[in-house]
């Protein structure tokens, strides 16, 4: 299923969609919303789609927690891939408001943890990586956010270094 289908089923939808993504129930824009609000808190994680040209905020718990909130695991809609919480109506500018401050908070923190402090000119240039490497909170990013700032520094070493690409597998290196 589509990124945009998801979307336009839960925001013509006025209850919570858990739409089923492997063994995980993911919980998209206005029902991540509701689902923290009425059912149960939940790590909120902001992604965007380049397709659509826009962020997506959403949530998300394994299948097996579903039984415990009360989803009936049989009653999965095979149409949309997902299972349905009734749930109270919100106010909606509240959402957009609290759908506004998710993305303030959550920018795209491996870019930005990679780029925090510019290398030194002043010959400290080994010292600046290794406080830079140390400043990085790698248990406040998910995998792929770490992968990404792991990915954002060895390309920065590789243009200080003066190499023409990147490591390649095996650890051979190309010199320009």
């Amino acid at each position: 299923m589509q990124w945009k289908d998801r979307l336009a089923f839960q925001e013509n939808d006025s209850g919570i969609l858990l739409f089923r993504e492997g063994i995980f129930a993911r919980i998209y824009e206005e029902g991540a919303w509701r689902f923290i609000k009425q059912v149960r808190p939940l790590k909120v994680s902001v992604r965007r789609i380049k397709k659509l040209d826009r962020n997506v905020v959403y949530c998300g718990l394994p299948i097996s927690a579903l039984s415990a909130l009360g989803v009936d695991l049989d009653a999965l809609d095979p149409e949309k891939e997902c299972w349905r919480l009734e749930a109270r109506q919100m106010d909606a500018q509240a959402f957009l408001e609290w759908r506004r401050l998710q993305q303030k908070a959550r920018p795209d923190r491996a870019s930005e943890r990679a780029r925090e402090a510019p290398p030194a000119a002043d010959g400290a240039h080994g010292q600046d990586w290794v406080r830079r490497i140390a400043a990085i909170d790698l248990l406040s990013l998910s995998p792929m956010e770490a992968w990404s700032c792991l990915n954002g520094l060895r390309q920065e070493a590789c243009l200080t270094l003066g190499l023409e690409s990147a490591p390649r597998k095996g650890g051979e290196v190309v010199e320009a």
